[in-house]
């Protein structure tokens, strides 16, 4: 049977390494992975280029609904095909947030409409919403439920370690948060606004990493008492990696690439606001911990926190600059490069990207290559050079601390259920994004 699409001509993911096969793609699934000539009605030359499971941006902010000056579902998922990400799951900071079955509703149908990608949408949660919490998870869509103990973009806050036990305890979804505290947070900022000349240098002592620290501990205590693992985001310092070390047993860890190839005060020096965000680039010796972490087995997933503004918002005078840099267009290339670069190895990258969040999430062998399984492919050319270049990022935000760079890769093709969507950096307009159903 001859297959609908083919890939020649390149290296694919096999065993935990990159060998010289064919892939044939047959009525959206993966029907030949060979050495041998494999026929197809499409036959697409990959020239060198990898095949990889298909990669999962477990964190970005898309701002639809109420925001969409900033973003969309329909343009973030466009970067994200572009940049060679399969999925998405995105965050309830909306306005309204999503904190009702159907505000969840409301976005899923937009992404049936709208989505490149495949994608699914976090519940919020806050102090009274858990009937709600429960209705939402049942939702196909839903895959998760995430609680801001501090304060960042958008309303949702919720502070209270009893009622975090309590959605803990009464759910069995990932429970994902971001952990700085409320109140030292509060304590800080008031000691900052009567200084002159305040600017996003404060930015990393203002939300210091005891702000970071201090909430980090409450959500392992609350972890231990409640029997279940939480899932903590964007981990921005050496001490939290420290004091996370052995404790495994309750929480799972997400890293972003901003985190591990930018550090302060050089990244505030070349890009001011644009590299403002919560929890904040810190200093070389923050950078060196996470990598340690990362290279030891202690990090999870790579999340790229994508949260898009304005340049108009941006330039503003800081600390009305908002926090939030985009990302889920640039994180695949930039962790590759990285790859190649000796950071780090290839199954390392995979494991960041595939094979830990579908772990974490449920998802069964979401992207994985193997036969029979949904064709969810990120092909990338991991041999040639790539300029992230203005023109090239898709993101409505029109900016990135990233633009311009020179790495050693980037993003050749991606397969969205078993169709080509996007090839040598053009969106072919043949993928219609589903939602992701989780099976715990």
């Amino acid at each position: 049977m001859k297959n609908d699409i083919v890939f020649k001509n390149g290296f694919c993911w096999v065993d935990k390494n990159l060998l010289p096969y064919s892939l044939g793609i047959k009525d959206g699934k993966i029907q030949e992975i060979s050495q041998e000539k494999i026929e197809g009605e499409r036959v697409v030359d990959l020239k060198g280029s990898s095949i990889l499971p298909g990669f999962i941006d477990s964190q970005v902010h898309f701002r639809e609904p109420g925001l969409v000056h900033k973003e969309t579902i329909e343009k973030g998922s466009r970067a994200a095909l572009l940049g060679g990400i399969t999925a998405f799951f995105e965050m309830p900071n909306t306005t309204p947030p999503t904190t009702q079955v159907e505000r969840l509703n409301q976005k899923i149908d937009i992404g049936k409409k709208t989505s490149h990608t495949n994608f699914g949408f976090y519940a919020g949660a806050t102090l009274n919403n858990l009937d709600e919490l429960k209705k939402m998870i049942q939702v196909t869509g839903c895959v998760g439920i995430k609680v801001f103990m501090g304060s960042s973009t958008g309303s949702l806050l919720l502070e209270d370690d009893k009622q975090i036990e309590k959605i803990l305890k009464e759910t069995n979804c990932v429970v994902a948060f971001h952990a700085e505290d409320e109140a030292l947070l509060k304590k800080s900022y008031k000691k900052f606004e009567d200084k002159d000349g305040l600017s996003v240098f404060d930015h990393p002592t203002i939300r210091s990493p005891e702000v970071a620290l201090k909430a980090t501990k409450r959500l392992i205590a609350i972890a231990k008492s409640s029997g279940r693992k939480v899932h903590i985001l964007h981990i921005s310092t050496k001490e939290e990696m420290d004091f996370l070390k052995d404790k495994k047993d309750f929480c799972t860890i997400e890293v972003t690439p901003q985190h591990l190839s930018l550090s302060a005060p050089d990244c505030y020096d070349v890009n001011g606001s644009f590299a403002q965000m919560n929890p904040p680039i810190r200093t070389k010796d923050h950078q060196d911990a996470l990598w340690k972490a990362l290279l030891s087995g202690l990090v999870d997933v790579a999340g790229s926190d994508h949260a898009p503004h304005t340049v108009e918002e941006k330039e503003r005078e800081y600390p009305l600059s908002p926090s939030g840099i985009p990302g889920v267009q640039t994180m695949p290339s930039l962790l590759l490069d990285l790859c190649i670069k000796k950071r780090m190895t290839l199954e390392k990258v995979v494991d960041l990207l595939n094979v830990n969040p579908r772990k974490l999430f449920g998802l069964g062998t979401y992207g994985a290559i193997k036969l029979g399984n949904q064709a969810n492919l990120s092909i990338f050319n991991l041999s040639t050079s790539f300029k992230m270049s203005k023109e090239w990022l898709s993101s409505q935000s029109g900016h990135s601390p990233f633009e311009n760079q020179e790495i050693e890769c980037g993003p050749k093709a991606t397969v969205i259920n078993g169709n080509l969507a996007m090839l040598d950096g053009k969106v072919l307009g043949t993928s219609k994004g589903e939602p992701i159903n989780i099976n715990y």
